[in-house]
């Protein structure tokens, strides 16, 4: 590897990993991972980032301005260089309208669709504006959805920040806002529900200055729209702004040089693995075969677009799915497409890391990370196994119960996956005495029989705050200390008393002791009759807390009055183990 490098002017990222001999597919995943950037081989690096990636692999950075320079200036044909349509993320605080919004620039009613009341998603959609698309990209607003919003935000050319009108500034608005702004993406705010009684907006422009948004008219840099999306107030407008921002950033895309990235995968019955992705440069076609992570990880066998149609290929900026990968792909995982094998087995064999994608997916880091758990001493251990539709629901899931703070207990994900609960998987729990936790699936009647079969606690949930409750309301369950029965004694009625409508059982102490208040059952011929607490404890006229073995005393069975002599009351007491 060259130690040193000598900087003149932007160069391309390939460029620079053959100058300083690290592997491209290594650079682009610190730019994501740790710098929030998406970019492709081709894409020039300004001095700043060039500077940022040397110090990460500690290469010495030196600047030069002479004609010696160890990089040369790379000329792009300007023909393989074409416009794009703009990405736009909606993003915003729980129930402030953001997919009530894209219903309404689709004219769509995905929002009566949802579950609880909340995305539990990320959706992306392209739509026609004047002749021209704009890509949109939802992210759920809910707290526990918190890694989806920051995909959300790193692959957005522009962020539509929702705030509603009569609610202001919320824990998610702050949070889409810092996401935004580390990402260095343009903020457009719509502020919402314009149509209700209740509205503040000169308070929701306030609360939006401490966090260094202002409109235009006020001197600031952001454009602001009031729009009422349930009512259709205001969306043509927004929609011009967008296309007006999407202009002024001159967004391009190198058709010869495919990318993209992951926004959802989820198993499928019928077709396999079905996966959204965003592609970002290059056009995707039929055949192109796929690299995640130096690894070829299929090929594309079917491609839709977001009405679900069957189409030959997709450009940049349009969200689809596709068919063909042979493993779950991680949400927000840099994808290449090639047209051919040959190339993708070129670029692979150029790699120096050559990591298997199998082994890096989200279920294999759950086991490793998880791996040693049970050996933690005086901790008691729920060992869980997750099972959902998605990959990035999955992955909130895990990351939300891996938050869940109880002292002297912790949650142990011993396995995680996409897709319907198997046969493995019921072996797995009944092995480690895992509860399995469902989500957004139904299973069959032959695995539910066999579950119940085998004592295996089951839960289905398709709100996943609902389902991060029950995982923190079983582990306390589990915690709590486990109770037994202590039979502490037995009395004979030996006599009955009637006063004022009341059986007063007249009895001798047998053995043990009986206390006042006691739990006691009432036993007939050895069956059971009845279970319940004594109303009083009597020993001639006076009250008494206990009789002991051997002992006389009255006494009443509280609500109850059908007792007969040689009945047998027997006392107990509930315990901690």
């Amino acid at each position: 590897m060259n130690n040193i490098f000598i900087f003149s002017h932007d160069i391309s990222l390939g460029d620079l990993a053959e100058e300083i001999d690290i592997s491209s597919s290594e650079i682009v995943k610190f730019l994501f991972l740790k710098k929030n950037k998406s970019i492709t081989v081709n894409q020039l690096l300004s001095e700043e980032i060039i500077k940022d990636i040397c110090d990460n692999f500690n290469v010495v950075f030196k600047k030069q301005n002479n004609e010696n320079c160890t990089n040369k200036k790379v000329v792009y044909n300007n023909s393989l260089f074409r416009d794009r349509p703009p990405v736009i993320t909606i993003m915003g605080h729980v129930d402030h309208g953001k997919t009530t919004l894209i219903d309404a620039i689709r004219n769509s009613n995905e929002a009566s669709k949802e579950i609880g009341g909340i995305s539990q998603i990320v959706r992306a959609y392209q739509k026609d504006v004047n002749g021209r698309k704009i890509t949109f990209i939802d992210t759920p607003g809910h707290e526990a959805f918190s890694n989806m919003r920051k995909y959300g935000a790193q692959i957005a050319d522009i962020i539509v920040l929702v705030v509603a009108a009569d609610d202001g500034v919320k824990p998610q608005t702050v949070e889409a806002i810092k996401y935004a702004k580390k990402v260095e993406a343009t903020i457009l705010v719509a502020i919402n529900k314009i149509d209700k009684p209740s509205i503040n907006i000169e308070k929701v422009n306030n609360e939006l200055s401490q966090y260094g948004l202002a409109p235009e008219k006020y001197g600031g840099e952001n454009i602001f729209c009031e729009i009422s999306a349930k009512k259709n107030i205001g969306i043509d407008n927004l929609l011009n702004h967008l296309l007006l921002l999407g202009d002024l950033l001159e967004l391009k895309t190198d058709i010869n040089n495919g990318s993209g990235v992951v926004l959802e995968a989820k198993l499928s019955k019928n077709v396999g693995i079905v996966t959204n992705i965003l592609i970002q440069n290059g056009i995707l076609e039929n055949g192109c075969f796929i690299v995640i992570d130096n690894c070829i990880c299929g090929h594309i066998k079917k491609i839709f677009d977001d009405n679900n149609k069957v189409i030959s290929s997709a450009g940049a900026s349009m969200p689809v799915k596709i068919i063909g990968l042979k493993n779950i792909a991680e949400a927000g995982q840099i994808f290449l497409f090639f047209k051919n094998k040959l190339a993708a087995e070129q670029y692979v064999a150029k790699s120096a890391k050559k990591d298997s994608f199998k082994n890096n997916n989200a279920v294999n880091r759950f086991q490793q990370n998880n791996k040693d758990d049970n050996s933690i001493d005086n901790i008691f251990i729920l060992n869980l196994i997750l099972k959902a539709d998605a990959i990035s629901l999955l992955e909130a899931i895990k990351d939300n119960i891996c938050r869940i703070k109880i002292e002297g207990a912790k949650v142990n994900v011993i396995y995680a996956n996409v897709g319907d609960i198997t046969d493995n998987d019921i072996d797995l729990a009944n092995l480690s005495k895992a509860d399995i936790f469902v989500f957004n699936i139904k299973s069959n009647s032959a695995i539910k029989n066999r579950l119940k079969s085998l004592r295996i606690n089951t839960h289905y949930h398709n709100i996943i705050y609902s389902l991060i409750e029950d995982v923190e309301e079983t582990l306390k369950k589990k915690l709590a200390p486990k109770k037994i029965e202590v039979i502490t004694g037995h009395l004979e009625i030996k006599k009955i008393f009637t006063f004022e409508k009341k059986n007063i059982a007249g009895c001798i102490a047998k053995d043990g002791f009986i206390k006042s208040k006691s739990k006691v059952r009432l036993i007939r011929n050895g069956e059971i009759i009845h279970d319940g607490v004594l109303a009083s404890l009597r020993h001639k006229k006076d009250d008494i807390s206990i009789v002991k073995s051997g002992s006389e005393c009255g006494t009443i069975i509280k609500n109850y009055n059908d007792i007969k002599e040689n009945d047998i009351i027997e006392g107990y007491e509930i315990q901690e183990e």
